[in-house]
């Protein structure tokens, strides 16, 4: 997995998200709560965080590359908040992967 800079400046500056939850981002990202197709981007993941910022749930919106050093890798494109309904939507939308069976209706 990698991470610019960029993106932790933006996710702290912009949608307000505190460092310390983000230092434990990486076992995070290995145990999400469901992964979605991306609805925009192709070879690109939206997976959902145990993590809660502002009483919403955050998101980290990764794509699938390859990298010169570390072969295919998951680059990490943001990670900000997203309202419960957009879930739905997606659900909806045919766009759920994965879903923690704890986590299923």
């Amino acid at each position: 997995m990698m991470m610019p800079q960029s993106v932790i400046r933006k996710a702290i500056a912009k949608h307000s998200i505190d460092l310390t939850l983000l230092q434990n981002l990486p076992s995070v990202i290995s145990d999400p709560v469901r992964i979605f197709l991306s609805a925009t981007e192709a070879n690109s993941f939206v997976f959902q965080l145990k993590l809660v910022s502002n009483q919403e749930a955050l998101v980290a919106a990764m794509e699938y590359c390859r990298h010169a050093d570390f072969g295919m890798a998951y680059l990490v494109k943001s990670i900000h908040p997203r309202l419960r309904d957009h879930f739905s939507r997606w659900e909806e939308r045919g766009l759920l992967l994965f879903e923690r069976k704890e986590n299923a209706k």
